[in-house]
Formats: C-alpha cells, structure tokens, sequence
C-alpha cells in the first residue's frame, strides 16, 4: 500500500523551496507555468527510448490482462494520458484547465488534472486520495519531462534534496509489482548542484538496494518497483 506518510515535506526541503520555487515565484507575479499541449505518446517514447525502448501502451497492455492499469505524468496537461491504454490517471501542472471542454473529455476517461505545484504538499495530498478512490495499489507508469522546470530553471532552487523530494515522492506512488518510473534528466541538471560524481554514488546505492534502474547521461532514468524494493529511495548525499 501507498505509504500515506510521505506527503508530509521535510522542513530542510520546504526552507529551500521558500527561497528558490520557480512556482512560488511565479504566482507571488501572478503568472502561471505554462503547460505543453502537444504531448503525444509518441513524443514521450522518444524522449525516454535509451532507457525504455518498449512501446509505453505494449507495456500496459500485457500489465491489463492481470488488472486494471494507471498512470501518473508530472509537470504535464493530461495530453499524453490521453494516448495511453489504462483504465485511468493523474496528471499535474501549473495551468488552468478547469470548465474546458478537454477537461470534460478527461473526466469521462477517467483522468483526472490537478491544478498544483509539486513543490507543496497539497498536490501530493490529491493523488494519494486519487489512488484510494480507484482502489489503487499504485501507479503502473510515472511519467516526467519536467518542462516546467527547463523552462524556469532560474527560479529553481540549486539543492538535491529537493530533486531527491520529488524522486522519492515519486517512487512512493509506483505499484510494487513491476511499476516503472521515468524521468527525463536535462543537461541544467548537472549544473543545479547535482554533479554526477554524485549521481554516480547514488547509482551504487540502487544496485545495493537491488534496485532496478537504467540511467543515460543527459538523457533519462528509469526504476522499476518491486516487492522486495525498499520504501524509499537511498539518498542523494
């Protein structure tokens, strides 16, 4: 079961959001994140294929023949869960899709967009009560292009506990019965204090966890949740 716990933000991570949230900055102007429109599958595949070169709806199709299947995209309108084969979904952003006809067409479909900033707790708080509602173990397939942060990378605050607060957070909400997590990991990263003697170390820790991953530089990381996976994720220092 989903560990309803996590939605909680440690403090040394909130202290950081305060003083660098691209969202916070964002809304204290009245702005909002711009969110893509033209996010086909298809376009995701290509994004995350050195690490995940499956087809995602070949993928979901074989997990439906044992259940029912859902998906999750951060950072995203509900576009590219649109595509998928799944009996339902959540995405997340920072823009207003409320009373359109395409949230309409969402709603029948099962998928759900919450209006949300993924650096506060609340958002977090919607996708647990999401899973509950639809009796859901976890997630099948997690999604993140983090458009949102290439395109407000300034506002973002250079620490790793907060990447690894979202990773993790992440990882929380993946079925433990084969899920698979898949993050995009732009070039800004490297240069946001995550270095990849960091990420190297980090990588040693999965392998002592047994804990399957793929990871291509300035390309993408994929990690599968299992049974025997550990609750959280090891740490990023």
């Amino acid at each position: 079961m989903i560990d309803y716990h996590t939605t909680e933000i440690l403090p040394s991570v909130r202290k950081a959001i305060i003083k660098g949230s691209v969202a916070a900055q964002l809304e204290k102007e009245g702005r909002r994140w711009r969110i893509s429109w033209n996010s086909s599958v298809a376009s995701y595949q290509e994004t995350f294929k050195l690490v995940f070169p499956k087809k995602f709806n070949d993928f979901l199709k074989e997990r439906k023949c044992i259940k029912k299947v859902y998906a999750l995209d951060l950072m995203s309108s509900p576009a590219m869960l649109s595509g998928l084969e799944i009996d339902g979904g959540v995405a997340i952003g920072l823009g207003d899709l409320s009373n359109t006809e395409f949230e309409k067409e969402m709603i029948n479909k099962n998928i759900e967009y919450i209006y949300g900033n993924l650096l506060t707790r609340q958002p977090w708080n919607d996708i647990v009560g999401w899973l509950k509602r639809n009796k859901a173990e976890g997630f099948d397939l997690i999604t993140c292009r983090a458009d949102m942060i290439r395109a407000h990378i300034k506002y973002v605050p250079p620490n790793p506990t907060v990447y690894y607060d979202l990773l993790n957070r992440a990882w929380n909400l993946l079925d433990k019965k084969g899920g698979v997590l898949l993050v995009d990991i732009p070039k800004f990263v490297y240069t946001s204090g995550i270095h990849q003697n960091l990420i190297d170390q980090w990588l040693r820790r999965l392998e002592e966890n047994q804990i399957e991953y793929k990871y291509v530089q300035n390309s993408a990381l994929k990690l599968v949740k299992n049974a025997n996976s550990p609750k959280y994720l090891p740490t990023l220092n």
